[in-house]
């Protein structure tokens, strides 16, 4: 049996994804042309149709791998866009008077991105992910904070 890597970064990006979205109302994170681009790029690359809010229990767990899979190479594409590499290790979360930019939210979550790739990577069709549902949810919400960055409607 294939031992699946942990998802257990999970929360630290959800704190990342919740301080993103406080700083985009709260307007101290006014996203520059450049971050609205790649955000727009990113969450129209990632949509996906579905008739269900996520968890999608009733798919098969290869094809909902393949659709989280997608998640890390865009995100290190945006982020060699924004001039970084993809880091593994998660970045520290700014205090609420700190400065956050795109690629530090890219930054953040793509640990878990890297976590959904490499459970595809290692998919055999014996075992489901434990927090498979999770990371749908998960990733459908950084779409929403994504597609509020780009259009500055949050």
């Amino acid at each position: 049996m294939t031992i699946l890597p942990d998802y257990s970064q999970s929360e630290r990006a959800r704190e990342w994804t919740s301080q993103a979205a406080c700083c985009l109302r709260a307007r101290t994170w006014i996203p520059t042309r450049s971050e609205r681009a790649i955000a727009l790029d990113v969450s129209r690359g990632l949509r996906y149709p579905s008739n269900t809010i996520p968890p999608h229990s009733d798919e098969p767990t290869w094809w909902r791998l393949q659709r989280l899979a997608r998640w890390a190479p865009v995100i290190r594409l945006a982020l060699l866009a924004s001039g970084r590499t993809a880091p593994v290790e998660m970045v520290d979360l700014p205090t609420s008077t700190e400065a956050i930019t795109l690629a530090d939210l890219l930054t953040a979550i793509y640990a878990v991105a890297d976590t959904t790739e490499e459970w595809h990577n290692h998919y055999t069709g014996a075992e489901t992910p434990e927090g498979l549902g999770d990371a749908e949810c998960f990733f459908h919400g950084i779409g929403e904070v994504l597609t509020a960055v780009a259009t500055r409607d949050l």
